[in-house]
């Protein structure tokens, strides 16, 4: 198998598109339907307990595409729970 060059690093809201692509590749494998709109995640930037440099991660390949997307999120509650949505581009 080939080394795979991956730059994991958080987003930024103007990767809102690439991840979006990413999260409905992912979704059209499983479901064959898109999830997500540009316009949705976005939105997610601005969402007020979600810090996107600390929550947030993209690998993204050589070609400026997205190969996974993950966020990290909760923490509350007693006792405290985290939840973690990961999703991966299909090859």
């Amino acid at each position: 198998m080939p080394d795979l060059e991956l730059d994991l690093r958080a987003p930024t809201e103007t990767d809102a598109a690439v991840i979006a692509d990413a999260l409905n590749a992912h979704s059209r494998s499983l479901y064959g339907t898109d999830d997500s709109t540009a316009a949705e995640v976005g939105s997610w930037f601005a969402v007020p307990d979600i810090d996107a440099a600390q929550d947030m991660r993209v690998a993204v390949l050589p070609d400026g595409s997205i190969a996974a997307y993950a966020d990290l999120g909760g923490g509350y509650g007693e006792p405290p729970r985290l939840w973690l949505d990961l999703r991966v581009r299909p090859t």
